[in-house]
């Protein structure tokens, strides 16, 4: 039986280094960790979610995929069940970035002992790109996904001290900018466009500024 993952966390995938145990907040149906097993990637995972409809989905996909036995469901609030186990890499993925923050903020000592965080931010990424770099997390690499025409921002994250923290990095993304494959720039110019209309809407340059000179890093790159 097919495993029925998507492009976004095919990309989460692709971030993520092979380890022994992974949590996986926010589990939906819990296919990204049934992929990771079946991809030998990880050995067995924790399907983490605050709400029961997700981990009774999550639940019945291990048990059809006969993974039981090393996928564990686990009602959790966001990272708080997180003491009592052991595991190497953390995923949180399909929530917004200020939303991602606040559940590494609110239990930080659980997020420092991943050697790994793979995060997918759906919106407010400037948010999260910024909160990382002010609680002593680097991000090493950053990806886009292409799903149904929209793009993703996936990110990896360990601990660590992240060095650029001018404002252009935490909107544009620093490692994203040392891109140049095609599917990054298409998102920058996609970006680009955003930037232009949203500088339109405020009046032009001489009311904002701060948008034209996004614009002129997003010129240079596409």
């Amino acid at each position: 039986m097919q495993i029925p993952i998507t492009a976004r966390l095919k990309t989460v995938a692709e971030l993520m280094e092979e380890t022994d145990v992974l949590c996986d907040i926010g589990c939906d149906h819990g296919y990204l960790p049934i992929y990771l097993i079946a991809q030998k990637k990880i050995k067995k995972a924790y399907a983490c979610d605050l709400r029961d409809g997700p981990l009774k989905t999550a639940s019945r996909n291990i048990s059809a995929f006969h993974m039981k036995d090393c996928i564990q469901t686990v009602k959790s609030n966001g990272l708080r069940e997180l003491t009592a186990l052991t595991y190497d890499t953390i995923s949180v993925c399909g929530m917004g970035g200020r939303l991602i923050a606040e559940i590494l903020a609110n239990d930080l000592d659980n997020a420092y002992r991943a050697k790994q965080l793979v995060l997918q931010p759906q919106s407010e990424i400037p948010v999260l790109r910024k909160f990382l770099a002010e609680n002593g997390f680097l991000i090493c690499e950053e990806k886009i996904a292409v799903e149904d025409r929209r793009y993703y921002v996936v990110m990896s994250v360990i601990k660590g001290e992240e060095v650029n923290r001018d404002e252009m990095s935490f909107i544009l993304g620093r490692k994203l900018l040392e891109r140049k494959d095609d599917i990054t720039k298409r998102y920058f110019t996609k970006e680009l466009q955003r930037f232009q209309t949203i500088l339109q809407a405020r009046g032009g340059e001489t009311n904002a500024p701060d948008v034209q000179k996004i614009i002129c890093e997003l010129e240079k790159y596409v």
